[in-house]
């Protein structure tokens, strides 16, 4: 087992990165958060070691950079007739599932009626009788 896989190196790693983005925001707000998370993910800026850490290098890398797909040149590719797989339209039609949820609904309501009873009700018999009448007045 590799022990060392279950430490918190790569989180503080993946944390010095976000308050070191950008202006060396320390304490960042939610926004300034999400803005620094977004953009290390999208420029791969998490995979350098910060050299002052005080943690084990994180050796994990993506397995392209987004230089990578902004590069490549797409080749528009034309499928052969032969490829295409037709489907029966009688495989694509189904009944919609019963959705049958009256035992779900039994159990909370009992849950709920028990629960007010033991813990709202207490021991006021006028309001046990008036909550268990079967006919409204």
């Amino acid at each position: 087992m590799l022990t060392k896989n279950f430490n918190q190196d790569p989180l503080e790693n993946f944390f010095g990165n976000i308050r070191s983005y950008g202006s060396r925001n320390i304490a960042p707000n939610t926004m300034d958060f999400e803005g620094a998370f977004k953009a290390l993910l999208i420029s791969n800026y998490n995979d350098p070691h910060s050299k002052n850490a005080n943690c084990a290098e994180d050796l994990n890398v993506c397995l392209q950079t987004l230089d990578f797909y902004l590069e490549e040149k797409v080749n528009d590719t034309v499928v052969p007739e032969d490829n295409v797989i037709h489907i029966n339209s009688d495989i694509l039609s189904f009944d919609e599932p019963q959705n049958n949820d009256a035992g779900q609904s039994n159990y909370v309501c009992g849950w709920v009626l028990k629960k007010t009873l033991t813990n709202v009700i207490k021991g006021c018999q006028i309001c046990k009788k008036t909550l268990l009448e079967k006919e409204l007045n």
